[in-house]
C-alpha cells in the first residue's frame, strides 16, 4: 500500500502533463474542465501531505476539495451535453440533494475541520450515477468502439472511483469510531482507487494526444 501511495501523485501528475500537451490540439467542451479538475487534484495532494507532516488538520481543505470537484464535474457534463434535459434535470437535482447535506453536516459537527461524511457518500453516490448516465448516453451516441474515445476513459474514472470509493468510506466512518488500527489499514485501499481512477484518466488523455498529433500531422 505504501508504494502504491508513493506512485499516485506521478500518475496524476503525468497525466497533467500529458492534458497541458494535448491542450492547444483538443477543441472538447469537457477537456478545460479536466484540466482544472487535474490542476486542483495535485495541489491538495500535495498540500495534504504538508499537512500531515506537521500534524495539521487537513479535513478542510479536503471538504473544500469535494465541493469544488463535484462542482466542476457538474459543470464538465453539463458543456457536454449542452441539449440533454435529462441530464440537465439529473444535475441539477444532485445540486439541490448534495448542498442541503452538506450544510446539516457542517451544522451537526459545528466544525468545518471535520469531515463531511454524509455529503462526501451522497455526492460521491450521485457523480457515479450520473457519470454512468453519461456512459450510457455516450454508448448510443458514438459510431466508433467506446475503448477509442477518450471522454469514454474520464467518465470510466468518475464512475469507478466514486462508485467504489462509497462503501469503502462508508466503513472507515464506522471503523474510525470503534476500531481506528483497522480504520487507517482499509484508508490505504483509497490509494489503490486514486491510482485507478487517474490511471484510466491518463490511459484517455494518452489516446487523445496520439489522436491530436495524427489529425495535426494530417493537415
Amino acid at each position: 500500500m505504501e508504494v502504491v501511495g508513493d506512485y499516485k501523485e506521478l500518475v496524476l501528475l503525468a497525466a497533467l502533463v500529458v492534458w497541458a500537451l494535448a491542450r492547444r490540439r483538443t477543441t472538447g467542451p469537457w477537456y478545460p474542465w479536466l484540466g482544472v479538475l487535474l490542476l486542483a487534484s495535485i495541489v491538495v495532494e500535495l498540500m495534504g501531505k504538508w499537512f500531515a507532516g506537521y500534524g495539521l488538520n487537513n479535513h478542510l481543505l479536503y471538504n473544500v476539495y469535494f465541493v469544488l470537484e463535484f462542482s466542476v464535474i457538474m459543470v464538465l457534463l453539463y458543456r457536454t451535453w449542452p441539449r440533454s434535459q435529462v441530464l440537465h434535470r439529473m444535475i441539477a437535482g444532485a445540486v439541490a440533494l448534495l448542498f442541503p447535506v452538506l450544510v446539516l453536516d457542517l451544522w451537526l459537527h459545528g466544525s468545518v475541520h471535520v469531515l463531511v461524511t454524509n455529503a462526501l457518500i451522497i455526492g460521491g453516490f450521485l457523480i457515479g450515477i450520473l457519470a454512468a448516465k453519461a456512459l450510457f448516453m455516450l454508448v448510443q451516441e458514438s459510431d466508433v468502439a467506446l475503448h477509442r474515445l477518450p471522454l469514454f476513459w474520464v467518465l470510466l474514472s468518475f464512475m469507478v472511483y466514486y462508485l467504489t470509493f462509497i462503501p469503502i468510506f462508508g466503513l472507515y466512518n464506522y471503523l474510525s469510531q470503534h476500531e481506528s488500527t483497522v480504520a487507517f489499514e482499509l484508508s490505504n485501499f483509497n490509494n489503490v482507487l486514486f491510482l485507478i481512477r487517474y490511471g484510466l484518466v491518463l490511459v484517455g488523455l494518452v489516446l487523445l494526444y496520439r489522436q491530436s498529433a495524427m489529425r495535426h500531422d494530417g493537415q
